[in-house]
């Protein structure tokens, strides 16, 4: 059976990425005996690496699209052309080793791929010709490195310099595997026994792109000969939601998705964090009066609520941010009457008179309406829930802001004070800047004396002002020694 690139073949490959295709950056898809390139450009445009290498592909195609493609890897194929490159814009590596390409000039089709550094031709039959490299380092001047080794500065001028005579001496090539036609006839395999198909790939057969495709669709024929695949039905084990007596919910969260309640007077709303890029069609949520289960992508995140809440469509809203990708649940809460019985208002009253009610459209789920009653407006309710939140994001704001001015202030004011040796009176006294120095030495002889003040040893300090400073007995005054001041 032939492999295709499929989309199921890209999701079993993508699992690194949590299976999404739309923003996979690196794919392996190498030893898979693939023949055509396809359905790539469709569910993976943002691919950066590509690798293909050891399969049966025998052309480049369906490539264009991938604008962001870095690094290809087309190595042990039957690729016989380089071509259909034009399109990846950000290549920077090609690898063609061991293919059957034998033109040489078509390697000027990679002359618009302007980031491309890395090119490998190791194995080809082009890497035969005398004066291979010189060529493909004259047609291609933005490589820095050709079949692993780098391209040197003289050899740049020596190519340009033989270029011409490189391309007069080269033969006229003409390829050998466009009628590529054994001697053989062709031979229907699905006849022979597994011993004669055995012997048939042990024969020495020309090395050609078709005699390789033959070679790898007779292998694969003989192992699916040899061991046929029995298909088995996969099923998966669905875990308990309760506990074994039925009592308790069993909370858990397979994909350890982040979630947040928020609860107001009539809504329960539950928040979940997932990516942005997760499609919507991969969540599933089931909304019970006491219970909530969440399938994200096969994993299962079942919490229990704190309220009751109604599981009717018209009591519940589902969203989803198209920026952030939160997944948003709004459930109405339930509110118990006197006699046990569920409402969506206080307000309303239960008719027992009436044991077949009319249908009609004051009733909601079975339940009457008194009259000028109607049912929550969920959206109302989110308004205003958002209106309140945001006035009290304001408020602390405010608050928040207050007190760091408060800070600032005191903090400043007690830096003045220490500067000019006095303490600031409770009352807003402005200071005067410009005459800081007069302030100081007026507040220094002329402030009050505080008899309150205590020294560091807890003994009470008295103030003493310079004037009453009196001299000691040992104090000789020196004539010759001028005043201070």
């Amino acid at each position: 059976m032939v492999q295709r690139i499929d989309k199921e073949l890209l999701l079993k490959r993508s699992e690194h990425n949590d299976k999404e295709l739309s923003t996979l950056k690196e794919i392996a898809l190498h030893q898979y005996d693939i023949e055509k390139i396809e359905n790539l450009d469709v569910y993976c445009r943002n691919l950066e690496i590509l690798l293909l290498q050891n399969n049966q592909i025998s052309k480049i195609e369906n490539l264009n699209k991938l604008k962001c493609l870095k690094y290809l890897n087309l190595a042990l194929n039957n690729i016989t052309k380089i071509e259909n490159l034009e399109g990846c814009e950000s290549l920077e590596k090609l690898d063609f080793t061991v293919n059957f390409i034998e033109d040489i000039t078509c390697v000027t089709s990679l002359k618009n791929n302007i980031h491309l550094r890395e090119l490998f031709l190791v194995g080809n039959p082009c890497t035969k010709i005398e004066g291979y490299r010189e060529y493909v380092i004259n047609a291609l001047p933005q490589l820095k490195y050709l079949d692993g080794q780098e391209i040197l500065k003289s050899e740049r001028i020596k190519a340009k310099q033989d270029i011409e005579d490189i391309i007069n001496d080269m033969p006229e090539i003409v390829s050998s595997y466009d009628n590529d036609d054994d001697d053989e006839s062709d031979v229907d395999i699905t006849n022979l026994t597994i011993e004669e198909r055995q012997k048939r790939l042990n024969t020495a057969t020309k090395y050609t792109p078709k005699s390789r495709l033959e070679a790898a669709r007779e292998l694969a024929a003989l192992k699916e000969a040899q061991n046929p695949k029995k298909e088995k039905k996969k099923v998966k084990k669905q875990k308990p939601i309760f506990t074994p007596d039925g009592s308790k919910v069993l909370q858990r969260n397979e994909g350890k998705y982040p979630f947040q309640f928020t609860s107001t007077d009539k809504l329960l709303i539950l928040e979940v964090f997932i990516s942005k890029y997760l499609e919507t069609s991969f969540i599933d949520v089931d909304v019970h009066p006491t219970w909530i289960k969440i399938n994200i992508k096969g994993k299962d995140l079942i919490l229990t609520l704190e309220d009751e809440v109604y599981c009717d469509d018209n009591n519940i809203t589902c969203e989803r941010s198209k920026c952030s990708g939160t997944l948003m649940i709004t459930m109405v809460k339930v509110n118990k009457s006197k006699n046990g019985e569920f409402y969506l208002d206080k307000g309303l009253e239960e008719d027992d008179e009436d044991e077949n009610p009319i249908e009609d459209d004051t009733k909601f789920l079975g339940k009457k309406y008194t009259e000028g009653e109607q049912p929550i407006d969920i959206y109302e309710e989110k308004r205003r829930l958002r209106e309140e939140k945001k006035l009290h994001d304001k408020l602390e704001k405010e608050k928040k802001e207050k007190e760091k001015k408060e800070k600032e202030e005191a903090k400043l004011g007690k830096r003045y004070a220490k500067f000019l040796d006095f303490e600031p009176d409770n009352t807003k006294e402005k200071i005067d800047i410009a005459n800081i120095y007069e302030n100081s030495k007026k507040n220094r002889f002329n402030r009050k004396i505080n008899t309150n003040n205590y020294g560091t040893n807890g003994i009470q300090m008295k103030e003493i002002l310079p004037t009453d400073i009196e001299p000691s007995e040992d104090f000789v005054d020196d004539p010759e020694v001028p005043p201070l001041c």
